[in-house]
């Protein structure tokens, strides 16, 4: 097939969102476990520091060394002071500074280690400035900026020939709460943190995923039609009463068939009833429009649901009262007799073929278990004793002249197949039906097994009459556009 590769993936703010609700679990999940780690590290691992903070002012000295005001007499005085400033604030940070500093605290502190401990800022538009002690004991570093008060007059005497005096406006005082590290705010970036790696896992694991999530992707990949989208039939349980279906399925689990909330009946959802009418009007405009239609229904791989959508499709159509015949062409696990009440799987299909019954008597009346539910022209032919050989049992001419022969009785007749990506049964009769339906199951069908059905069919001629997109989402919102109950 032509145009199979894969396209360019886009991806819109509806996409991402989509992708976080689709794994909101593991974005949640991630995000608490980085805020619990961010809040644990924080605390217990991280060494906490205390800083202390005095404020100073850089003020001209007069000719006798003594202070003036510490506001500039004018413009020009502001400019000096305010350069001074700049210039004489580093003086706390010299070595030989920092050497009386840790001699006069004994501390046991180098000068290396006062340095790194002590930094300062200048107030903007000032003649002030910020000095503190950041150390792991409050005690210390208010131990250190006394030290540096007491020091200060002599030091800034020499360095400055008795120009300036730097005098503080606030003392320090010992420090009561810890400055590093900041709890809170280390632990809302680890929630953000987490956020952003849960939803980039969660991005990567939508790249990563190669199986079909929507309508939307089937389109876009493969030239063939969507021609509905089946929800899945566990939006049944979707109501306020789910708990209590629950307990009454588990007591009653021994006496209801298992098939009987796939098969639809008064109380199966509006979205899937009315699914079931569209494939089954779109069909009508697909179909060339025969006495007698014969449908092959087949998927890639197991457990897509084509039975489900073979019995409830036959249904939907006998529903208008056209005669239809369900044939189970699943030589090897046939399992459509399960969905029927009474019916029995001793004789069938294989047996009609291989010419062993006549298919008048093998075939049976469909009775659906919900008996408000009942259609009278609906009738099947179970798949019968398994066979040695079932691929070449299917490609006989004796299945062609069953078809012949029961088109004459019914004006549908669909045909259920194992899956073509499996085994081969299904091939051959494509060729002897008007087409064929591919079910696909959302979220668990890959876009290889798609395609390499596709080429199965097509090597033999198979006339594709497009897709059925089954077990969809409708929370998602991406293939259903409205929720509704009733209309």
């Amino acid at each position: 097939m032509e145009n199979t590769s894969k396209p360019q993936m886009e991806i819109s703010i509806a996409d991402l969102i989509m992708i976080v609700r689709k794994r909101l679990l593991l974005v949640i999940l991630a995000t608490l476990f980085a805020t619990v780690v961010a809040f644990i590290y924080s605390n217990f691992f991280i060494t906490p520091k205390y800083t202390s903070t005095a404020i100073y002012s850089v003020i001209e000295a007069t000719k006798d060394g003594s202070t003036t005001s510490s506001r500039p007499s004018d413009q020009q005085d502001f400019i000096y002071l305010n350069r001074a400033t700049s210039n004489y604030v580093h003086l706390f940070k010299t070595r030989d500074f920092l050497t009386l500093v840790a001699e006069d605290s004994n501390l046991g502190y180098t000068t290396e280690q006062l340095k790194n401990m002590i930094s300062t800022s200048i107030i903007e538009t000032t003649m002030h400035f910020n000095l503190s002690v950041t150390c792991s004991d409050p005690e210390d570093a208010l131990a250190i900026q006394n030290s540096i008060l007491k020091l200060r007059d002599d030091m800034v005497a020499e360095k400055t020939l008795n120009t300036i005096n730097i005098i503080p406006l606030e003392t320090a005082i010992l420090p009561e709460t810890q400055s590093y590290p900041n709890i809170k705010l280390n632990t809302i970036i680890g929630a953000f943190l987490g956020f952003v790696l849960g939803f980039l896992l969660s991005l990567l694991l939508e790249i990563m995923d190669t199986n079909i999530k929507s309508r939307t992707d089937l389109i876009s990949r493969f030239p063939l039609p969507v021609l509905v989208s089946i929800p899945s039939f566990d939006i049944n349980t979707n109501n306020k009463n789910k708990k209590k279906k629950k307990q009454k399925t588990r007591k009653n689990q021994k006496n209801i068939s298992t098939r009987t909330v796939e098969i639809l009946n008064k109380k199966t959802n509006f979205a899937i009833k009315e699914a079931f009418k569209t494939l089954r009007t779109n069909l009508q405009f697909t179909l060339t429009g025969k006495e007698c239609e014969v449908i092959t229904i087949s998927s890639a791989v197991p457990m897509d649901g084509k039975s489900t959508i073979t019995v409830n499709l036959a249904i939907t159509i006998a529903q208008t009262g056209a005669k239809v015949l369900i044939i189970d062409c699943d030589l090897r696990k046939g399992r459509l007799h399960k969905f029927f009440e009474g019916a029995q799987n001793k004789i069938g299909a294989s047996n009609v073929i291989s010419g062993m019954v006549t298919a008048e008597k093998a075939i049976q009346k469909a009775v659906i278990p919900d008996p408000e539910s009942k259609v009278d022209s609906l009738y099947i032919l179970c798949s019968g004793s398994i066979p040695p050989n079932p691929s070449e049992l299917v490609a006989s001419n004796n299945m062609a002249k069953m078809l012949d022969g029961l088109r004459k009785d019914f004006d549908y007749i669909l045909i259920d197949t194992p899956p073509v990506n499996i085994v081969s049964d299904a091939l051959p009769i494509t060729k002897i039906s008007e087409g064929i339906l591919l079910v696909v199951r959302q979220n668990q069908t890959s876009y290889a097994d798609v395609e390499n059905a596709i080429k199965n069919f097509e090597l033999v001629g198979s006339n594709l009459l497009g897709f059925i997109l089954n077990g969809v989402d409708i929370e998602s919102g991406k293939n259903y556009k409205y929720k509704y109950g009733r209309y």
